[in-house]
C-alpha cells in the first residue's frame, strides 16, 4: 500500500524578505525584523510572529504572507484486499423425524419414512473486498527549533545591544562587533511568545498511524447432497394394514444466501521517514548577535557619519552606537591620530 506523497510540510510561515546591507546604512530600516533573547525588549522594538516561522518570498515577491501548519496527513490510493479462496466445513442435513407417508408408492400402500439425514458438501468460493482508502493521522511534522523573540523595528536609529542576526558568510568571516550565537547552532527559529524564548522542541523523524477496514463483497457458497438416506425392505411388519416395502432414493434441494461480512479493522503504523526528510527547504545559516560595546577609555579621536572626524576626550553623543561598537573593537576607519 502506498500514501500520497503531496501533503504539504510547509510549517505555520510568514512570508518575509530576506535583506543584506551594503555596509552604509546604521542600522536597521524601519519594519525590519531582527531576534532577541531577552523578554525585556530594547525601546522602540516590538514582539511579531510568535509561533510562526519565517519563509523567504517568491523571487521579486512580496512579503507579509501567512501559511502552514503544524501537522499533515496523508491518503492512501483506492485499493482492494485479496482473499484466498476458503470453505466451510461439509455438514449434515438437518435431522428429519420418522412419520409414514401416504404417497401411492409400491402399489400404494403406506411407507414408513425412518428418521434420517442428508450429508452436504459446501463448495469452496473467494471472497472479494470493496475498494477502500486509508487516511493517516494527523501528525506533527515540526523539525528540531529553538525560540527567540522575533522583534520588529518600530523607529529605533540604531541597533540595540545583545541584538541577533543571520550570517550566510563563513565562521571566519562574522563581522568584528559581533559573535557567534551558538545557542541556535544546528536548530530552526521560531518565534516565541513572552516567556518562552530558548525552549525547544520538533524532531528530525516523524511517523503516522492509519487504520484500514475493508468490507467484503456478497459471496455464496454452492451446497451439494452428497447422499440419499435409502432403506432395505423391513419384512413383514405391518403399518396401518399395509405391508412396509422399500423406499426410493429422494432429494432435497438447498439453497445458499450471499453473506457480506466486515473485516476486522486493522491499525497500523506508517515507518518513521529518514532524518530530515520530511522538512521544509531550507538553507543554514550562522546566527550572529552583537555584541555590548565595552566603556571607552577617556581620550582618542572618533568620527561620526553625519560630521567626519572630529577631537574628543569622550566619545561624541551623536556617534550611533554601532560605530561606537566598532570603535571599541579596534576599526580603525573611525579614529585618527
Amino acid at each position: 500500500m502506498s500514501f500520497n506523497a503531496n501533503s504539504s510540510n510547509d510549517l505555520p510561515f510568514q512570508v518575509v524578505i530576506w535583506i543584506k546591507s551594503d555596509g552604509s546604512p546604521t542600522g536597521i530600516p524601519a519594519g525590519a525584523y531582527a531576534f532577541f533573547e531577552s523578554d525585556t525588549l530594547p525601546s522602540n522594538w516590538s514582539r511579531v510572529q510568535a509561533g510562526s516561522y519565517l519563509k523567504g518570498a517568491a523571487a521579486a515577491g512580496d512579503g507579509g504572507a501567512t501559511g502552514g501548519a503544524l501537522t499533515h496527513t496523508h491518503v492512501s490510493a483506492a485499493h482492494t484486499h485479496g482473499q484466498d479462496a476458503h470453505t466451510h466445513p461439509d455438514c449434515n442435513s438437518e435431522f428429519e423425524v420418522g412419520a409414514s407417508t401416504q404417497q401411492p408408492i409400491n402399489d400404494g400402500l403406506p411407507v414408513l419414512q425412518p428418521s434420517h439425514y442428508h450429508s452436504l458438501t459446501i463448495s469452496s468460493a473467494t471472497a472479494t473486498n470493496q475498494s477502500t482508502t486509508n487516511t493517516t493521522n494527523a501528525e506533527n511534522h515540526e523539525p528540531v527549533y529553538k525560540k527567540l523573540n522575533t522583534i520588529r523595528n518600530d523607529g529605533a536609529a540604531s541597533l540595540p545591544d545583545s541584538v541577533i542576526a543571520l550570517w550566510a558568510g563563513t565562521n571566519a568571516s562574522i563581522p568584528p562587533g559581533w559573535t557567534r550565537y551558538t545557542a541556535m547552532d544546528g536548530y530552526f527559529l521560531k518565534g516565541a511568545a513572552g516567556g518562552d524564548g530558548l525552549t525547544t522542541g520538533g524532531s528530525l523523524t516523524h511517523t503516522h498511524t492509519a487504520t484500514c477496514q475493508p468490507i467484503q463483497n456478497n459471496h455464496v457458497h454452492t451446497i451439494t447432497q452428497t447422499g440419499s438416506f435409502t432403506f432395505a425392505n423391513l419384512g413383514a411388519e405391518i403399518l396401518s394394514g399395509g405391508v412396509i416395502r422399500q423406499t426410493v432414493d429422494h432429494a432435497h434441494s438447498w439453497t445458499d444466501s450471499g453473506n457480506v461480512t466486515t473485516n476486522q479493522e486493522l491499525t497500523y503504523n506508517v515507518n518513521a521517514c529518514t532524518s530530515e526528510a520530511a522538512y521544509p527547504p531550507y538553507v543554514r545559516l550562522i546566527y550572529i548577535q552583537l555584541t555590548p560595546a565595552p566603556t571607552p577609555a577617556r581620550g582618542g579621536v572618533y568620527t561620526s557619519y553625519s560630521t567626519g572626524r572630529f577631537l574628543d576626550s569622550f566619545p561624541r553623543a551623536d556617534v550611533p552606537d554601532e560605530v561606537g561598537i566598532r570603535i571599541a573593537h579596534g576599526d580603525r576607519r573611525f579614529t585618527e591620530t
